[in-house]
C-alpha cells in the first residue's frame, strides 16, 4: 500500500478509526501510514486528537469485552474465571482485602504512640538533651492517617 495523501484532520480522523478498530497504535501507524512520533507530537498537542484516542481506547477495550464474554459463553473456561475475578470481585477475588477504617488507624495510631512514649526516653542519655520525639512521631502518624484516610474516599468514590 503505498503513501495515502490525507490532510492533516483527515489523518488523525484515520488514524483514530483505525486505532479504535486495531487497538495498537503500531498497527493504526502502519495503516495510516504515519510516524509514531507524529502521534505522540498529536497527542501532547492536540487536546481533541488525545481525547479521540481515550475514547478509541475505551471503544477497543469494549470490543475485546465482548470478545472474551462471548468465548466464556461458549466454553473457555480460564477466560470465564478471569472475567467472574474482574467484574465480581467481591465474590470471586482470591485475594484478600486489607481495609482500615479511620477507627482503625485511630487506634493503631494510638498504640504506636504509647509504644514510643514507654520505650524512647524524653532526654537523651548522654547529653541530657530534650528529644521531643514523641510530638513529631505523633504529628507524622496523624498525617499519615489522614492520607490513607483520603486515598480510601478516593478509591471507593464513583
Amino acid at each position: 500500500m503505498g503513501k495515502v495523501k490525507f490532510s492533516t484532520p483527515a489523518k488523525k480522523a484515520r488514524f483514530l478509526e483505525v486505532f479504535a478498530r486495531h487497538g495498537t497504535i503500531q498497527s493504526a501507524c502502519l495503516e495510516v501510514d504515519v510516524a509514531r512520533s507524529l502521534v505522540k507530537y498529536w497527542m501532547n498537542n492536540d487536546q481533541a486528537f488525545r481525547q479521540g484516542m481515550i475514547d478509541a481506547k475505551l471503544t477497543t477495550v469494549d470490543m475485546l469485552k465482548e470478545t472474551a464474554i462471548d468465548r466464556a459463553r461458549r466454553g473457555s473456561d480460564p477466560l470465564l474465571i478471569f472475567l467472574l475475578k474482574s467484574l465480581a470481585p467481591d465474590e470471586f477475588s482470591e485475594r484478600i482485602r486489607h481495609e482500615f477504617t479511620a477507627k482503625t488507624l485511630d487506634a493503631v495510631v494510638s498504640e504506636v504512640l504509647e509504644a514510643i512514649r514507654a520505650n524512647v526516653p524524653d532526654f537523651c542519655p548522654h547529653c541530657k538533651t530534650a528529644m521531643d520525639i514523641a510530638p513529631a512521631i505523633a504529628r507524622e502518624l496523624m498525617d499519615m492517617s489522614a492520607r490513607l484516610s483520603n486515598a480510601r474516599k478516593d478509591q471507593v468514590a464513583p
